[in-house]
């Protein structure tokens, strides 16, 4: 894992690899889920980080990991009948 890129040292874009990154933003104190980092580079305006690496360890104290979603509860065949009910679809 390492920086490559910042915006006003107050959000970071983090490399870890297998082309996907994650950004470490210091004002939510989250460091969000990883995602594909080519899209991140894409999303906004990003200047090259070439300052230490060192302060990863302590930018990583100030934050909080973004928690992955519970995935979604499996409906019953009958509870989909009766929100197509409720909604008027005839089954």
């Amino acid at each position: 894992m390492k920086i490559v890129a910042h915006q006003n040292h107050r959000v970071y874009l983090l490399d870890i690899g297998d082309d996907r990154g994650q950004v470490l933003d210091l004002d939510q104190k989250k460091l969000f889920r990883p995602f594909n980092i080519h899209s991140i580079l894409t999303y906004s305006p990003w200047d090259e980080y070439t300052d230490s690496q060192n302060i990863l360890p302590d930018l990583l104290a100030q934050v909080t990991a973004e928690e992955n979603p519970p995935p979604p509860k499996r409906r019953s065949e009958a509870e989909i009948q009766q929100w197509l009910r409720e909604k008027g679809f005839r089954s």
